[in-house]
């Protein structure tokens, strides 16, 4: 039975715009496998996507390794920022550590649940800055940030004034 599986990458060549690659797995027992386009863990940059080869990953969900590494090329471009994939080869049975999404690293892990990462930047107390759970500041995080009049017990649950 072959497995179908949408990922969705970050293609730092336009890093506001996000990409979707359609990738079928061979035949094979898998389960519980998400998969990782390689542009998000080498930065690679591509200047024509379609054009472009993407080492995409299987990762085991919860495990961080790479269970499977393939080789997609880009079919082509369906739509503005779509392009579909198919996979030309299984290239490694073993598995390969990837490298860790860490908080406070400076490097958006979007992956990993990261919404922001402002390194040394974040913080629990500065206004407006990304927090330490790489969240950007937001109502109920215990800081005044713009536009809200006050945070915190208290305070009217979308900050805009006190009860």
């Amino acid at each position: 039975m072959k497995l179908l599986f949408t990922i969705l990458a970050l293609l730092i060549a336009t890093p506001t715009l996000g990409a979707s690659f359609q990738v079928t797995i061979p035949d094979t027992s898998v389960a519980d496998l998400q998969i990782a386009c390689d542009y998000l863990a080498t930065r690679f940059r591509a200047k024509d996507p379609t054009n472009s080869e993407c080492g995409a990953m299987l990762i085991r969900m919860g495990q961080e390794r790479v269970a499977k590494e393939i080789i997609t090329k880009a079919a082509e471009r369906t739509k503005r920022d779509t392009i579909k994939a198919r996979v030309a080869e299984v290239l490694n049975d073993f598995p390969v550590p990837l490298r860790d999404a860490v908080c406070g690293d400076g490097e958006l892990d979007s992956l990993a649940g990261e919404q922001c990462d402002n390194g040394g930047s974040n913080s629990a107390t500065v206004p407006d800055a990304c927090r330490l759970s790489c969240r950007p500041a937001y109502c109920g995080d215990g800081v005044v940030d713009t536009g809200e009049v006050c945070d915190g017990a208290g305070c009217l649950s979308d900050c805009s004034g006190i009860e």
